[in-house]
C-alpha cells in the first residue's frame, strides 16, 4: 500500500437512513499519532473497483477525544461508483485504504458561538463541529439543516438528543424542500439575522452553499468568518502543468521539501505544478482532488514564492500563515522550501 494510505478495519456499519451509512474505522495503536484530527476534517478513501482505482474525500462525523473510533458517513450518489460500492459492499471486518485526516474546515476559536448551515450529507462535518463545541464549557450553536424530506434527515435522533441535552446552547432548524420549497437567500438571511456576529460554517450542494453565502454577504458578515466545505471528486489523472496567469513562472527552481519528517531537495521545472514535480521525482505527497478544492495536499511554505492556479479551500488567514496547495502551486522564485 502507498506510503500515504493506511489499511483501517471497519469495526461497524451503521444505517443512518435508507441511502446513508456510517463506517466506523479502528486505528491501530501504532498509527494513533498519524490519525489525530480536528472536527471538520476529512479522510480520503481509495477503492479498487471495476472502474479502476478511485478516491473520494469523506468528512469525519466523529468527534476527537470523544469517539473511540473514526467515523465517516457516506450518502449514496446516483451512479456514483464509490458511494454505491461502499454502501453495497463494505461490511464489518473489511479494511479500507485511507489517508490521514486533512482539511481546514475547522473552528479556530474554541469559545465562539457557531452558526452552522448544512444540506443533505453536508451534515457530516457539521455535526462533528457542533458536538465538539458543545462539549466545551462555553459556546452556543445554531444549526440550519435543509433536506428534501423528513426521511432524508441524517442524524435526526442525534440532533434531537443534542437539543434536549443542551436546551440553552443548541438549536436546530429543519428545512424540508417538499414542505417549504428551496431555501432562498432572503429566507436564509432572515434566519441568520440575529446570528451575524458568529463564526459561520457551510456544507452542502453548491446551490445551497451559494445561497447561504449570499445571505451572509447581504447581512454584512465578514467573509473571514465564513467557512465553506465543498464536496469534490478526485481527478483520475494528474492535472497538466499550466502556464502562469499573473507573472512568468521561474524558469527552474530548487524545491526543498520535508515530508514525513524527511528532508530532500529536487529540481522543479518552470511552469510545473509542485505535486507533479514531487511525483516525477519519486515522492508520494498526500493529495486527492488535484483541483484545489479539498485541501488534502496542504503544506507550509517556509521560504520562497509560489502562485496558486486555483484555491477553493484556503482563506485569507490560511494564506497569511503560509499555507499553500501543492496540487496548484507553481514556483515564482529560484528556491522554494515547504513542509508537509
Amino acid at each position: 500500500m502507498s506510503d500515504n494510505y493506511h489499511a483501517l478495519e471497519v469495526v461497524d456499519v451503521v444505517e443512518e437512513i435508507d441511502d446513508a451509512r456510517t463506517f466506523v474505522l479502528a486505528v491501530p495503536p501504532d498509527k494513533a499519532d498519524q490519525f489525530g484530527y480536528r472536527s471538520g476534517q476529512f479522510l480520503t478513501v481509495r477503492l479498487a473497483t471495476e472502474e479502476g482505482q478511485l478516491e473520494r474525500c469523506y468528512s469525519l462525523s466523529s468527534v476527537p477525544g470523544v469517539d473511540e473510533h473514526l467515523r465517516i458517513t457516506v450518502k449514496r450518489v446516483p451512479f456514483g461508483p464509490v458511494s454505491n460500492w461502499m454502501i453495497d459492499r463494505v461490511r464489518t471486518g473489511d479494511r479500507l485504504a485511507v489517508m490521514r485526516p486533512a482539511g481546514v474546515f475547522v473552528a479556530r476559536d474554541a469559545t465562539r458561538d457557531l452558526s452552522l448551515f448544512a444540506a443533505g450529507s453536508g451534515i457530516t462535518p457539521i455535526i462533528s463541529l457542533a458536538k465538539d463545541r458543545l462539549r466545551q464549557p462555553a459556546g452556543k450553536v445554531a444549526l440550519f439543516y435543509a433536506n428534501r424530506d423528513e426521511r432524508s434527515v441524517i442524524f435526526k435522533a442525534e440532533l434531537n438528543q443534542l437539543a434536549a441535552d443542551y436546551p440553552d446552547r443548541f438549536s436546530v432548524t429543519h428545512w424540508l424542500e417538499t414542505v417549504q420549497g428551496l431555501p432562498t437567500p432572503k429566507l436564509l438571511a432572515a434566519h441568520a439575522a440575529h446570528l451575524a456576529g458568529r463564526e459561520h460554517f457551510i456544507c452542502g450542494p453548491a446551490p445551497y452553499m451559494d445561497a447561504v453565502a449570499a445571505a451572509l454577504d447581504h447581512l454584512g458578515v465578514d467573509r473571514h468568518q465564513v467557512h465553506l466545505e465543498r464536496f469534490v471528486f478526485a481527478a483520475p489523472q494528474p492535472v497538466t502543468s499550466v502556464p502562469s496567469r499573473d507573472q512568468p513562472a521561474a524558469e527552474a527552481s530548487r524545491l526543498e521539501l520535508t515530508l514525513d519528517g524527511r528532508t530532500a531537495t529536487i529540481d522543479w521545472a518552470g511552469g510545473t505544478l509542485m505535486l507533479d514535480a514531487m511525483q516525477e521525482a519519486g515522492f508520494s505527497p498526500p493529495y486527492s482532488c488535484r483541483s484545489g478544492s479539498c485541501g488534502a495536499c496542504i503544506c507550509q511554505l517556509d521560504a520562497g514564492e509560489v502562485d496558486m492556479q486555483q484555491n477553493q479551500v484556503l482563506d485569507a488567514r490560511d494564506l497569511a500563515e503560509g499555507l499553500i496547495l501543492a496540487c496548484q502551486a507553481i514556483a515564482r522564485s529560484p528556491a522554494v522550501k515547504v513542509t508537509f
